[in-house]
């Protein structure tokens, strides 16, 4: 009997020896992790825990390459969520310095910065949402070695540096229209770059020189003001206004004047859901006129909880007239994807395709258009309140073969 009661005793000591080996998670801010990591609480303007707020973290040099949007999680997801108390917690940073800014997917928002050693948790406490905005844009930087650029904002001591790709990155700013001033330590004259919206909530984007023939411009009443930039073969586009269907449209277009049939193909990597419906469009347009005829090919956004896309095509056959559908359209659309639209004569196609090589016929309308029109990339947000931001790259336009 003692015997077996040594071995229960052994049996039971093991069994405490194995439970005292297994990790045990500490809860935010406790400082007890054997990796880096961060934690916070974010709570709304009335006090009230923000749960399920996006949470981004970037690192704090902007010189290295980064995502090009904050606000949505549609692009290329979020970092963490905050749970049911506001709280949030990423594990295994590296050391370095962090930028970490929190949106609600709509109009709120806080930005933080930290700067972690080795094997510590930074607790940043309780910060609270407000409604801040960040502009992005891109620089030309074909320049003598040494050359180093920065982006200043008037009427604001903001001052950022251009990164080595380009871009550059205005964070923490109040809502408003603003003018930037592009400098360089070389004594170059300023670019000055006017009438930049900045909207609480959004990414926006400055508009930068295209590359020839590319040409951009505000079609209709597009509130807020969209933009776009180019760098290193990838278009940024910021677009405002309620939508391209219905009689009259309002979006952000990106586009070069051709004759003939051509087509255009384009990879769309990110499209922010601000709203249903919110759009990254290839188009051909007649005119620039608000009401112009046009006929589209989408990526659409169909669900704003879900991050779910569909692709379809969009017309409107003569000026002033409404918009149509053409079905069929392809739901279930998962980023990045490539689309086409082309024109043989009177008749265009639309066309998906997962890796740019194979094709797969999706829409085809019959349109009247002259021979020379408008052909680029579009995108509206399909609200007056807010910015959406796509993202384009692969962007070619092509005679029709």
């Amino acid at each position: 009997m003692n015997i077996l009661r040594c071995i229960i005793a052994l049996i039971a000591l093991g069994l405490l020896v194995r439970c005292s080996l297994a990790p045990v998670a500490a809860g935010p801010g406790t400082g007890s992790e054997t990796t880096n990591g961060i934690t916070a609480a974010i709570v709304r303007s009335n006090g009230a825990p923000a749960a399920g707020a996006l949470v981004r973290l970037r690192r704090s040099d902007w010189a290295t390459p980064l995502p090009a949007l904050a606000k949505s999680a549609a692009l290329s997801g979020a970092d963490a969520l905050t749970d049911s108390n506001g709280q949030f917690r990423i594990s295994d940073v590296d050391p370095g310095a962090y930028m970490i800014e929190v949106n609600d997917g709509k109009s709120a928002a806080v930005l933080m910065a930290c700067t972690l050693g080795t094997k510590t948790t930074a607790d940043l406490g309780v910060d609270t949402l407000r409604s801040y905005a960040t502009i992005i844009g891109a620089v030309d930087t074909i320049s003598p070695t040494g050359t180093q650029f920065f982006v200043q904002v008037s009427g604001l001591e903001k001052l950022v540096i251009v990164g080595v790709d380009g871009q550059y990155r205005l964070t923490d700013l109040p809502p408003g229209v603003f003018s930037l001033r592009i400098v360089s330590n070389a004594g170059s004259i300023p670019t000055i770059v006017n009438n930049v919206w900045a909207v609480g909530g959004d990414t926006s984007v400055a508009s930068s020189p295209l590359p020839a023939p590319w040409m951009s411009a505000s079609i209709g009443n597009e509130t807020p003001a969209g933009g776009a930039m180019y760098a290193n073969g990838v278009f940024t586009i910021t677009g405002g206004g309620k939508d391209i269907f219905y009689q009259t449209d309002g979006f952000h277009f990106v586009y070069q004047p051709v004759s003939g049939d051509f087509r255009i193909t384009a990879r769309v990597t990110g499209l922010e859901i601000v709203e249903n419906f919110s759009k990254a469009a290839l188009l051909f347009r007649q005119d620039t006129s608000a009401n112009a005829a046009y006929i589209a090919f989408d990526i659409d956004a169909w669900d704003t909880a879900g991050s779910v896309y569909y692709a379809g095509m969009f017309y409107r056959p003569q000026k002033g007239a409404a918009s149509y559908n053409v079905l069929p359209h392809r739901f279930n659309i998962v980023l990045p994807e490539y689309i086409r639209l082309e024109r043989k004569g009177t008749l265009f196609s639309g066309y998906v395709s997962s890796d740019g090589s194979t094709w797969e016929l999706l829409d085809q309308q019959a349109m009247n258009f002259t021979s020379d029109v408008l052909v680029g990339l579009a995108v509206t947000s399909h609200t007056v309140s807010h910015l959406c931001t796509s993202v384009f790259d692969h962007v070619t336009i092509d005679p029709t073969p």
